[in-house]
């Protein structure tokens, strides 16, 4: 996780992207993890993959700090 925290800082999405989708393939329930995919997918336009992300960030973690702003910001740019 910390590695894709990494990349993302250093405005590698790409690669950032590809840490946080192993980060959940190996711990499904990281919210953190689903969130950041889907506010790296925002970022690319990707808004028909994004939602989906922040939706499973929030079934997670209900109470996600960000999820739920990013939900949001994702429906009303679709």
């Amino acid at each position: 996780y910390n590695l894709g925290i990494a990349y993302w800082n250093n405005r590698q999405l790409k690669k950032a992207l590809s840490t946080f989708r192993e980060v959940v393939k190996e711990n499904p329930h990281s919210a953190d993890a689903w969130n950041n995919i889907g506010f790296i997918l925002y970022q690319n336009n990707d808004l028909k993959n994004a939602a989906p992300c922040f939706k499973k960030a929030l079934e997670i973690n209900p109470n996600h700090p960000l999820a739920g702003i990013n939900l949001d910001k994702a429906s009303k740019r679709q």
